[in-house]
């Protein structure tokens, strides 16, 4: 069944309502009690439920004198309850009191490290500026070729260098480290300048360190045939070269055999004019005509000797320049 006053369920065997405190008029007793014995007989922790979640919940009306029952026993339930909690009253608010402030030291991790890296700083320019730095090490064969030209039995060797090659890979080096020298500079002092400025390059540095430092010689390097073996020799002044050029200067001889020269065709020039004879006795003028068969360059040179004044009977000394 339901509570007439609020419409929570009870047992017919209830007498009061657990949820308002109202009086099930249908109780077997049937008889009346009073407002006083009614509170008297509820228990103060009697748990006071709320009405269950249903759509099928009946509402009646309530009429005012039960409604000021259910209301006087919850303020006797509420009255009853501060008995055992009473909320804790501070005169002055947590947020607002005043909080004891604790001074921070000050770290000197910061301090520290810029020294440290203030030190590590003047140690490392000290020893760039005093220490010896290491010379520019340049291979020499890089930029060297030995040639062999000509024909077979008359080839030539030639030793080719790579001047501007050379220029372009250690130009800068070369120059400002000759700079300094010339100007007995301290050396602290070159690099630095080198850090913050550049010499004037030289186009010409590679072929002057070239001929300052180098020496070579062939063992052969004339009337060269295929399958010689040459042998190019090099010699390095040591001293100008770490005094003044401040380089390390690496190198190795030469050695190549002769191929691919071309076999030369033996032509008997002589054979190819006719000298001849102009002009009157002790008068006459020597030259040449060619033969049909002529075949010599335009760039060859015949000189006569003697080639004026000529008379009968005298001979003539013909050469090929």
């Amino acid at each position: 069944m339901l509570c007439k006053n609020c419409g929570n369920s009870i047992s017919s065997s209830d007498r009061f309502c657990g949820s308002c405190g109202a009086e099930n008029p249908e109780y077997p007793s049937g008889e009346a009690i009073s407002d006083q014995e009614h509170y008297s007989n509820t228990p103060a922790d009697e748990p006071i439920t709320s009405a269950p979640e249903t759509n099928d919940i009946q509402f009646f009306e309530k009429t005012p004198e039960r409604e000021y029952q259910a209301q006087e026993y919850n303020d006797t339930l509420n009255s009853q309850a501060n008995l055992y909690y009473t909320e804790p009253q501070l005169e002055t608010p947590y947020y607002e009191m005043e909080q004891p402030q604790t001074k921070k030291k000050k770290s000197k991790a910061p301090l520290i490290i810029s020294l440290s890296a203030i030190l590590v700083i003047i140690v490392a320019a000290a020893l760039f500026l005093f220490l010896p730095s290491s010379p520019e090490n340049i291979n020499l064969n890089d930029y060297l070729t030995l040639e062999i030209t000509g024909y077979d039995t008359q080839g030539n060797a030639e030793l080719v260098f790579d001047a501007q090659k050379l220029t372009d890979d250690y130009g800068d080096i070369l120059s400002g480290n000759l700079t300094y020298s010339y100007n007995s500079s301290p050396r602290p002092l070159q690099k630095i300048s080198n850090l913050f400025s550049k010499s004037e390059l030289d186009p010409q540095i590679g072929q002057k360190f070239f001929d300052d430092v180098i020496e070579f010689e062939f063992d052969k390097s004339e009337n060269i045939s295929n399958g010689d073996e040459i042998n190019l020799f090099l010699t390095a002044d040591q001293t100008k070269i770490n005094q003044i050029w401040q380089a390390n200067l690496v190198y190795e001889d030469i050695k190549t055999t002769a191929q691919g020269l071309y076999k030369a065709t033996i032509i008997d020039v002589f054979e190819q004019i006719e000298v001849s004879f102009d002009g009157y006795n002790g008068q006459g003028i020597a030259g040449f005509r060619k033969n049909e068969n002529y075949e010599l360059p335009d760039d060859i040179i015949f000189t006569y000797s003697p080639e004026e004044n000529l008379q009968n009977g005298d001979i003539i000394t013909v050469k090929i320049e």
